[in-house]
């Protein structure tokens, strides 16, 4: 490239100019509108902001480490099945960097990641296959959103997680719980609090349970447990069986205390 030619001309290229015949045939129409997009609204890394990027390497990285298990930080799971926490597998915590890429998939409008955290959350739910074992029937069940809270979104993040999950784990896919009206909103609550906020929250949809399936649920992050072990409890009430939990991230410390950054969870 000739070096008077502006960098943006560059961008307008996206890389069409490598060669001669290349720079006679000019820049595709799809390249000049990603570039002024890219003007307009430019792309940024969702978890440290660098610019032109959907997810830098060292971002994307933190999704693509060895899931491991939660269920021991979240201590309302322990009165979800007789003294006996359900296990939870999770690849990351909810803090820094993986924190702000949940936040903009789920929150954010940036839709363009539900796949990637999709991907992400196959690992986790091949881990948990292996836990309990090939043999079994299993179904991914998606933890549910309120209704108004997806068409607000314009998206439901862990629907999109349950069928990766599902479609990688030779699992099916069933969207069997629906979610209704809190009392109160999750943010600053405590772990009885949320509890009891998350008490008749769930029921089962009718004519989606998934018979004969044992189940897997799936959620964005786990803070106290309370929300999976909601579900776990309709689902038992319907004789379908929890037998774990995939999630993206755990937002408690290794040490076990909860991390403040628990806003805008759930």
């Amino acid at each position: 490239m000739d070096e008077a030619r502006p960098l943006v001309a560059y961008k307008f290229a996206m890389g069409t100019f490598a060669g001669d015949d290349q720079r006679r045939a000019g820049p595709s129409w799809r390249a000049i509108c990603t570039a002024i997009g890219h003007v307009v609204v430019p792309v940024r890394c969702a978890g440290c902001g660098l610019y032109d990027t959907q997810l830098c390497a060292p971002c994307r990285a933190m999704w693509e480490r060895k899931p491991f298990r939660c269920e021991q930080f979240a201590g309302r799971l322990d009165l979800a099945d007789g003294g006996h926490a359900m296990p939870v597998w999770a690849l990351s915590h909810y803090r820094d960097e993986p924190r702000e890429v949940i936040l903009a998939a789920k929150e954010g409008g940036r839709h363009d990641l539900h796949a990637l955290l999709g991907l992400a959350a196959v690992r986790a739910g091949k881990a948990a296959r292996a836990h309990v074992g090939g043999g079994r029937m299993l179904a991914a069940v998606p933890v549910p959103s309120r209704p108004a809270t997806i068409r607000r979104r314009g998206a439901d993040l862990t629907a999109a997680l349950a069928r990766h999950v599902a479609s990688a784990g030779a699992m099916g896919c069933a969207p069997a719980l629906r979610a209704h009206n809190r009392r109160a909103d999750q943010v600053g609550l405590g772990a009885a609090g949320r509890a009891r906020n998350q008490a008749g929250s769930v029921s089962v949809r009718a004519g989606a349970l998934p018979v004969g399936r044992d189940v897997i649920l799936v959620d964005d992050i786990v803070t106290t447990g309370a929300t999976l072990r909601e579900c776990q409890l309709v689902l038992g009430r319907a004789n379908v069986r929890v037998v774990g939990a995939v999630v993206l991230a755990c937002a408690v410390a290794p040490g076990g205390s909860v991390y403040a950054s628990l806003s805008k969870s759930g």
